[in-house]
């Protein structure tokens, strides 16, 4: 599991930043993302991917493609050896169709 710390701003590893640096979003959308995340009152807590979601900025799938990258950034910001980027596209890839298959399936629900 990622060890959650405090990251400066400027740190490329940071969704946003790496969002922006890959022509994702705009500075101006992660900002009203970020605006949106520090004014939602709830009892969970509001992640930068669930309001650039709720926005209508993104996907989940593009969410979550773009977590895997982060995490691929992260681990060779802390120097770790890997092969990592192709596994990590891989099980995000699973994830993300096992997700598109569970919305599927409430979206029929709910209809």
């Amino acid at each position: 599991m990622f060890n959650r710390k405090k990251h400066p701003k400027d740190d490329p590893s940071l969704l946003g930043n790496l969002l922006i640096a890959t022509g994702r979003c705009t500075p101006a959308q992660i900002q009203k993302a970020l605006q949106l995340q520090r004014d939602h009152k709830g009892p969970v807590k509001l992640r930068l991917g669930g309001a650039l979601v709720q926005l209508g900025y993104m996907t989940f799938r593009q969410i979550e493609v773009a977590r895997a990258r982060q995490k691929v950034e992260r681990e060779k910001g802390n120097g770790a050896v890997h092969g990592l980027a192709d596994l990590a596209m891989k099980r995000s890839r699973e994830v993300i169709d096992s997700f598109d298959t569970a919305l599927a399936a409430a979206e029929k629900i709910t209809k």
